[in-house]
């Protein structure tokens, strides 16, 4: 993972280094790691979930995937330095399945808490899991969509990579369907 500046949001200079790279302690086969979201702590810190993919590696045999993905994290005081600080999803479990993917950091304010949801999709669906005092706890399903086909042991088109906004007091959570496009689901706060 590296980082590039930008003064307008239009044109981006890449910063030298590199910020996350794929080496996890405890793992020896990181193929990968991409997809950040990262946002500023209370504290003036920052906090990143990336994923992680684990090669020749996958969850059973049932499972569409050859690779399972996991979600790591890390800390920083200066957005520049990341101290890793391990898995923040594990997916090797019988809900995810061995796959997580798509991550977004958003800061949950009716909560009153300073706690943080990260929402992200798995094979079943879109799920969330609350940060909070420094872990996260067990993913819950948060949508499931409306086209999933229920017939099949894993829908061609589970509602993916979720993107969430509060727009006026009203959460809105945009997501893609495979081949569909994107569409949207809404909760009041």
């Amino acid at each position: 993972i590296k980082s590039a500046t930008s003064t307008d949001g239009l044109a981006w200079s890449e910063e030298p280094g590199v910020r996350i790279d794929k080496s996890e302690e405890g793992f020896s086969r990181i193929d990968g790691v991409g997809a950040p979201t990262t946002t500023r702590l209370d504290d003036g810190s920052y906090l990143m979930i990336y994923s992680g993919t684990i090669e020749n590696e996958k969850y059973s045999q049932y499972v569409p995937n050859n690779k399972i993905a996991v979600f790591f994290y890390a800390t920083s005081t200066d957005g520049l330095s990341w101290e890793k600080k391990g898995i923040a999803i594990d997916s090797r479990n019988s809900t995810l399945e061995g796959f997580a993917d798509g991550p977004d950091l958003i800061r949950w304010d009716n909560l009153g808490d300073g706690s943080l949801r990260l929402y992200f999709w798995s094979y079943r669906g879109i799920y969330y899991s609350i940060y909070k005092d420094g872990a996260f706890n067990e993913p819950r399903i948060a949508y499931q969509g409306t086209d999933v086909d229920t017939s099949r042991m894993y829908s061609p088109n589970p509602p993916s990579d979720p993107t969430v906004i509060n727009i006026d007091g009203t959460w809105h959570m945009y997501y893609g369907l495979h081949e569909r496009g994107i569409y949207s689901a809404s909760t009041p706060e």
